[in-house]
């Protein structure tokens, strides 16, 4: 399939402004949630199929612009599909991802997959594995990754210099076409975690947002929620409503996270939200390790860790992916995948995402 371009993009924006003044009633994200701040207008018979309910008053805000399918930088889509008389692997379902700027980029990918039925591939796609090789500034990467995922919205906020307290990025992905729901939370160690759109469930009150991309300074727009503990994350979670959690610690996993964290953050989830399924991500070689070492070490912890906090007995499950530097011959320990000694490259985002998507759903894409 062909990649995304500014032109797709925009033509697929004058599309939906155009059904809109055409009379096409307008929901929020995703209308399988019920509990919605904007109102659901899309039910689903078996016997009609979609029936459209009239349009609701949508609430305005100072700053930036906003009706019932746009607020500032956003859009989201006029209706939603019919239901599939045999829905895939994807309907109606919603992964969290909590991470670093590692986890970013694999969401980015797996966001880039959902919306053009393929991964991205070539160069002029390479911006998606990495702001810092891209050296446009945050600013504009969040504004352009957000226009070619095209269901993405990002709270983010980065600061120059970077500051921990002052940064905001949390990304969420809500594709009405596909009725999938994708949230990114980054977390940076034991930085704290803080936001200004509290979601609950798949949905998002888009018309009370406060700012788009890169305009969200705490120290102007104060955030709705923060987190500093792991039970207060863990209720951030359960808030979404998830599927599936896929957390993972980041290159401070061995001295920032202690494997009770985890523990205790996959327990209180699954205790509020049984249905939910816990997957703990290992990590990658970088291009400061030893190939041989790397593998021996990190085999043996995540083997203990496995059998230590019993996973298996709790339904839990380690989504491993430390184990593809042998498919990647990295044994000249340049480490080609990676963009730098920090990020991954495009192939190899997609390569976790491919992993991820058989390790969730027992599915092999391409």
């Amino acid at each position: 399939m062909e990649e995304a371009s500014d032109t797709s993009v925009g033509i697929g924006r004058l599309r939906a402004l155009c059904c809109f003044g055409f009379g096409v009633a307008a929901t929020s994200l995703l209308p399988w949630d019920g509990q919605s701040i904007i109102a659901d207008l899309h039910f689903f018979t078996a016997e009609s199929g979609t029936t459209l309910a009239p349009a609701t008053t949508t609430t305005t805000t100072s700053g930036p612009i906003c009706s019932s399918i746009r607020c500032g930088s956003w859009s989201r889509m006029p209706q939603a599909p019919p239901v599939p008389k045999e829905p895939p692997f994807y309907w109606k379902k919603h992964l969290v991802l909590i991470g670093d700027s590692r986890m970013r980029y694999q969401y980015a990918s797996l966001a880039y997959f959902f919306t053009y039925d393929a991964f991205a591939t070539g160069t002029n796609m390479a911006f998606l594995a990495s702001v810092e090789q891209a050296q446009e500034g945050y600013n504009h990467w969040f504004n352009r990754t957000s226009q070619v995922l095209r269901h993405d919205m990002c709270n983010c906020f980065r600061a120059k210099p970077w500051r921990p307290t002052l940064a905001v990025e949390h990304h969420y992905y809500r594709n009405p076409e596909k009725m999938l729901a994708i949230t990114y939370l980054q977390r940076f160690g034991t930085n704290i975690m803080q936001g200004h759109w509290k979601a609950e469930g798949t949905s998002l009150d888009q018309c009370n947002c406060p700012c788009g991309p890169n305009e969200c300074n705490i120290l102007q727009i104060p955030s709705r929620w923060n987190v500093t503990t792991i039970a207060e994350l863990a209720s951030l979670v359960v808030g979404f409503q998830p599927d599936f959690v896929v957390f993972h610690p980041g290159w401070e996993e061995i001295t920032s996270w202690r494997q009770e964290d985890v523990v205790q953050l996959f327990t209180e989830i699954q205790e509020a939200r049984p249905s939910a399924q816990m997957y703990f991500k290992t990590r990658l070689l970088t291009s400061r390790e030893n190939p041989q070492t790397f593998l021996t070490t990190l085999n043996s912890l995540y083997a203990d860790m496995y059998q230590k906090h019993r996973f298996a007995e709790r339904g839990w499950h380690m989504y491993d992916v430390s184990n593809l530097t042998a498919n990647w011959k990295v044994k000249d320990m340049k480490c080609s995948f990676m963009w730098d000694n920090f990020h991954y490259d495009l192939p190899s985002n997609n390569a976790f995402n491919k992993l991820l998507l058989r390790d969730l759903f027992g599915v092999d894409v391409q």
